[in-house]
């Protein structure tokens, strides 16, 4: 079992847990008095099924409706991925507003640039709301990190309800690829 945590220690991530530690330490799936862990598989298709869960998720609840959950895909398509000058980031564009081009680096909303060296984040970058650039971890669990702190955002505000933020990456392993 390896343990990994973001520099600000706010999550933890396990890699390499065997299905007996799970069972006898996590208990991921306990109800009703639930242990607050989720599990996922360790393949490399792993965030993506989280995604579908919840985009499925917003889906029946609403949140999204008739070709929304569909562009969440397609659409990533759309981004430009371009090489930094070497380092251990990634940023990623979410736009000035959201869902608009950066006011930084020409980046267009979606557009990924990965391998950012430390000094050009606060130089070139400026990530921020302002510019419209967001940070993440070049790490195996950074993708599955943001998504537990959006699938926390979504429980804070009320979207999510119950045991639906567990759902969101209990249920992912269950699914298989083809």
């Amino acid at each position: 079992m390896r343990e990994q945590r973001d520099r600000r220690q706010l999550q933890r991530v396990f890699t390499n847990i065997t299905q007996a530690e799970v069972d006898s330490g996590f208990h991921p799936t306990r109800v009703p008095s639930r242990t607050g862990w989720v599990t996922v598989g360790n393949s490399a298709y792993i965030p993506l099924e989280v995604l579908l869960q919840l985009v499925t998720l917003l889906t029946n609840k609403n949140r999204l409706a008739g070709d929304e959950p569909f562009k969440v895909f397609n659409q990533a398509m759309s981004g430009r991925v371009r090489e930094g000058s070497g380092g251990p980031t990634t940023r990623v564009a979410l736009g000035s507003p959201a869902g608009q081009a950066c006011t930084t680096m020409g980046g267009g909303f979606g557009d990924v640039v990965v391998n950012v060296a430390t000094a050009d984040v606060s130089a070139l970058y400026q990530p921020g709301p302002g510019t419209g650039w967001a940070t993440i971890a070049q790490a195996d669990h950074s993708v599955l990190s943001a998504t537990l702190q959006l699938v926390n955002t979504l429980f804070q505000k009320g979207v999510l309800a119950g045991s639906e933020p567990y759902d969101v990456f209990n249920n992912a392993a269950a699914f298989g690829v083809r």
